[in-house]
C-alpha cells in the first residue's frame, strides 16, 4: 500500500494515510501481510513496487495494490503523484511521477494468482492550470491490466472522489466473511453513494476469472475436514500499497 497526504508542492491531503493505516488493521484481520508506505517519493514508490514484484514471485499470492493521494490523468494515462514531487505543469509529470502503467506491468509480471488494484486517487486535479492543458478530472479508464484482476476506482472514471470516503467504507465491508470480491464492491458503492447523497460511485473493471474470496468461503460449501482447517482459519497473505510498500497478497495468498 502507498499513502501520500503529506505533499510538499500541492495541496496536503488529510486522510489517505490515516484511510491506509485502518484499511491495514482490516487486511491484517482478515489474515493478509501487510506492507505500508506513507508519503512516499518517486524512487521509494518505485523500490516498493519492485520489491512487491520479488515477494509474488516467490509465493505466487493473490496480489492487492492500494494507493491513496494524489492523481492525474495526462493524455489518456493515469499518474501517481509522489509526496514531495514538484511538478510545475503536465509536461514534467511523466519524469516526476509515477505512471499506474508501472504498476499494472510489475503486478502482470509477478506470477500472482490473482490481482486486485485499488485507487483512491480520483480528486480534483492538482496541477497548476495551462491554456494547453491536457491534464483533466479524476483519473481515465485504465488500458493496460494485469491477467486475471479486479481494478476497482474511488470514483468511476473522469469524475471527483471525496478525500476520507471510499477506503474507511472498504476497510469496513471487507472484514465481512462469506463474500467474493465482487459481492463486497456491490455494498461499498452503494454505501458510498448514499454518503456522498449520489455525487460519488466508485467504478471498477472486472477481468476476474473467478469469484475471489479474500476472507473465508460462502457458509453453504462442504466444510473442510477438522484436520486440514478450523472454521476460522484464513489464508496467509501479504499485501502492499502506495503509501504502502505496494500491494497485496494471500499466500495459498502489498
Amino acid at each position: 500500500m502507498i499513502a501520500n497526504g503529506n505533499y510538499s508542492h500541492f495541496g496536503k491531503l488529510p486522510n489517505p494515510v490515516t484511510d491506509a493505516r485502518l484499511l491495514v488493521q482490516s487486511l491484517q484481520q482478515i489474515g493478509f501481510k501487510v506492507t505500508l508506505v506513507e508519503n512516499a517519493s518517486r524512487e521509494s514508490m518505485l523500490e516498493a513496487l519492485q520489491s512487491f514484484q520479488d515477494s509474488l514471485k516467490v509465493s505466487h499470492a493473490v496480489a492487492l495494490f492500494h494507493y491513496g493521494g494524489h492523481g492525474v490523468q495526462v493524455d489518456g494515462h493515469n499518474y501517481l503523484i509522489p509526496a514531495d514531487a514538484d511538478i510545475p505543469d503536465e509536461r514534467k509529470v511523466t519524469t516526476r511521477a509515477v505512471d499506474l502503467d508501472e504498476v499494472m506491468t510489475t503486478m502482470d509480471a509477478s506470477s500472482s494468482s490473482a490481482n486486485v488494484v485499488i485507487l483512491d486517487a480520483c480528486r480534483d486535479n492538482p496541477l497548476p492550470a495551462t491554456t494547453t492543458r491536457s491534464a483533466t478530472r479524476g483519473l481515465t479508464v485504465v488500458q493496460s491490466k494485469p491477467k486475471n484482476s479486479l481494478i476497482i476506482f474511488a470514483a468511476e472514471a473522469g469524475s471527483r472522489a471525496n478525500d476520507g470516503l471510499f477506503t474507511p467504507t472498504l476497510a469496513n465491508a471487507i472484514t465481512k466473511p462469506g463474500k467474493s470480491l465482487s459481492q463486497i464492491m456491490k455494498d461499498v458503492r452503494k454505501e458510498v453513494f448514499q454518503k456522498s447523497n449520489g455525487t460519488q460511485t466508485p467504478g471498477e473493471y472486472d477481468q476476474l476469472f473467478e469469484d475471489l474470496y479474500l476472507y473465508s468461503q460462502p457458509s453453504n460449501k462442504p466444510p473442510s475436514p477438522p484436520s486440514l482447517s478450523s472454521s476460522n482459519a484464513v489464508k496467509e497473505s501479504s499485501v502492499q500499497s502506495t503509501n504502502s510498500s505496494v500491494g497485496a497478497s494471500n499466500s495459498f495468498t502489498p
